[in-house]
Formats: C-alpha cells, sequence, structure tokens
C-alpha cells in the first residue's frame, strides 16, 4: 500500500529475543505419494500465465501481508492464524533500511522456516523504495538478494520462495518505459547471483498501473533468461470503479503472463477512510474474478497498520482468527475468500 506508515512500537528494539530459525526444514528432494516416485528438488515456476510449484503442480496463490521487519516480535502467530484459514501464502514485508529497531537476519530466517511449518508460500518483498523515483533503488534492492550473508538464508527456501524486488516502486510519475528499463538490470543481478525462483515484479504508480505491464511485462519476460516472472498489481484508489474490473483484468491476463493481486484494499466506510485517499474497491468482485480467471490474490494486510491506515487492518490480534475484522472477515468468508477458495501448494499437502 503506498504511502504506508506503521505502529512503531517498542518491542521492536528486542529483535535480538526472537528464536533461532528452525534447521529442521527440509532441504532435499521433495517426497510425492506412494507410487509416483520422487522429484527431484528445484524452485517453483512460471509456465505460460499459470505458477507452478516445485512438484510441477499449478498454484494460485491465496494469501496476506504481514509486517515481520516492523513487528519482529509480535508476527510470528499470525502466519499460523491466516493459515488456518487456508491461506496458502505469505508475503513478508522486509527492508534493506538499517534502522534503530532493524531485525537482524536471524528473524528473516525464522520467518521463512514459520511460512514452511504453517504451508505458507513466501514472497518475500523489500519495502524501502515504495514510490520510488530512482532507478537505482532497485539496483540496490537486487543487490541486497546477492548479498552472500543474505543468499545463505534464501537458498535454504528455494523450493518455495518467490522474490518480490521492491514493493511498489514507481510513484504516479514514472512512466512505462520507465519501469521497464529500470526492472530490467535488477532481474539480471538477481539470475546473475544464482536464483532460479519466481521474482515478482510490482506495477507502478504505487503498485496500481496495470498499463505498464500490457504495455512492457513481455519485453521484461524476455529479458529473463528463465521466464520466470510474476507480475503484480496493487488495487487501492486506482481501483474504485468496479464497472472497469473486467476489461482492465482482461487486458493484463490477455498477454498470457502470469498476473497476481499482491496487495488490494476494500470498499472503507467514510468514517474509516484513510487520510490520505479514498478507497472504496469493491474486494469481493475482485476476488471472484481472480477465482474466475484463477489468479492469485494477496490481501493487504493482516495488522499493525497506523491510525490513519487502520482500515485495512483484517484483524485486531496476532493470533486470535476470532478477532477478524469486517475487511478481514470478508478476506476471509466471502464465497471467493480464502477460507472457500484457499489450497496449500501441492508440495506441503
Amino acid at each position: 500500500m503506498f504511502k504506508r506508515i506503521f505502529w512503531t512500537v517498542i518491542t521492536c528494539v528486542f529483535f535480538a529475543t526472537c528464536k533461532k530459525n528452525d534447521t529442521s526444514v527440509p532441504t532435499g528432494p521433495i517426497p510425492t505419494p506412494p507410487g509416483t516416485g520422487i522429484l527431484q528438488f528445484k524452485n517453483f515456476y512460471v509456465q505460460g500465465s499459470v505458477l507452478k510449484d516445485s512438484s510441477d503442480h499449478d498454484f494460485i496463490m491465496r494469501g496476506n501481508n504481514f509486517p515481520v521487519f516492523w513487528f519482529p516480535t509480535l508476527y510470528m502467530p499470525s502466519l499460523a492464524a491466516a493459515s488456518s484459514l487456508n491461506a496458502n501464502t505469505a508475503r513478508l514485508v522486509w527492508q534493506v533500511q538499517q534502522l534503530p529497531y532493524t531485525p537482524n537476519l536471524s528473524v528473516l530466517d525464522q520467518a521463512l522456516a514459520a511460512c514452511v511449518l504453517n504451508k505458507l508460500v513466501p514472497v518475500l518483498e523489500l519495502h524501502d523504495f515504495t514510490g520510488g523515483t530512482n532507478p537505482s533503488d532497485l539496483i540496490t534492492a537486487a543487490n541486497y538478494f546477492s548479498r552472500a550473508d543474505v543468499k545463505a538464508i534464501l537458498y535454504k527456501y528455494n523450493h518455495v520462495l518467490v522474490i518480490n524486488i521492491a514493493n511498489e516502486w514507481g510513484d504516479g510519475t514514472i512512466n512505462d518505459i520507465t519501469w521497464k528499463n529500470a526492472y530490467t538490470p535488477a532481474i539480471k543481478i538477481i539470475r546473475d547471483a544464482g536464483y532460479k525462483v519466481p521474482v515478482m515484479i510490482d506495477a507502478p504508480g504505487y503498485g496500481q498501473n496495470e498499463n505498464a505491464i500490457i504495455a512492457y511485462g513481455i519485453d521484461l519476460l524476455n529479458s529473463d533468461p528463465l521466464k520466470n516472472l510474476i507480475f503484480s498489481v496493487h488495487a487501492y484508489s486506482n481501483w474504485n470503479n468496479s464497472s472497469t474490473y473486467t476489461n482492465r483484468i482482461n487486458a493484463i491476463t490477455s498477454l498470457g503472463l502470469c498476473i497476481v493481486f499482491g496487495e488490494f484494499g476494500w470498499n472503507v466506510p467514510d468514517s474509516q477512510q484513510p487520510a490520505d485517499f479514498t478507497c472504496r474497491v469493491d474486494a469481493p468482485l475482485l476476488m471472484q474474478i481472480c477465482q474466475s480467471k484463477k489468479l492469485g490474490y494477496i490481501g493487504w494486510s493482516w495488522t499493525g497498520n497506523n491510525d490513519a491506515n487502520a482500515c485495512f487492518d483484517m484483524s485486531t490480534s496476532w493470533s486470535d482468527t476470532s478477532n477478524l475484522t469486517t475487511w478481514g472477515r470478508q478476506w476471509a468468508y466471502d464465497p471467493n475468500g480464502v477460507k472457500n477458495t484457499g489450497i496449500k501448494a501441492y508440495i506441503y499437502q
């Protein structure tokens, strides 16, 4: 979500108290049902418009966003809570920027291990560059993923990991060609670092300008030697007119690219509207279209938004699914919500 600010809680400074990662996470071949043999270890991959898991089965994201970086001592129970509602994907907020409460990399390792434990596919994103306009931001983000200490952690989760280079890079002034030209070298850096996992690319315009994907998504895909890209649209104020959804989504999907809605909001009541924009997204319709077209979606967000954006909290608790908000209940229990449509990745079943 653009211009998002979270509560800074004092518990954040105590990140060092977090447990070490679960070293029992499997790193070898992935077992399959009796009689089918053993599939060799590999990663998720895109085949046309379809995302395949590392056991070669189709996978449709149904998930939520989790502020791991900002709440390193609090976020953990929310992964299990979302999983219990049939969520199958966790988009994890992380950052490059060093802040007084910045958690160390063991927290990231712990979060990824917890995703595996809870049968969630982790989508790791760097949030520093939201609304950025300097192409060097994406080079900085890609270089972060290429650091030896970061790779040592992420490589353990290659069988489930998705790398979302940067959250919502590109404000409303970034044109389509600038977006394409900025991402091309960043993708190369990721691949040169040895990652074969899917790379998720957010649209510009704070994630909401799908026209850039329409114009240059195929060019970006062709620039990737593995052609393993997921393109992500975020639905907030630019998606307030629900009468345009079908045509807009048809225009994106007609390209045959792998598309997800990596964030989306809801039709916020007047009394709860965020401070700096108006959000009237028809979430039920968006989820219905995603279900009918087999598109992934990841709602924003479990909890932790500041007062100005509290309307996007899906729960008032990190752990208790009985404390879902109106928005959270919509995301979870709508006929096309995660409870009714979420299917765990086959490798976890």
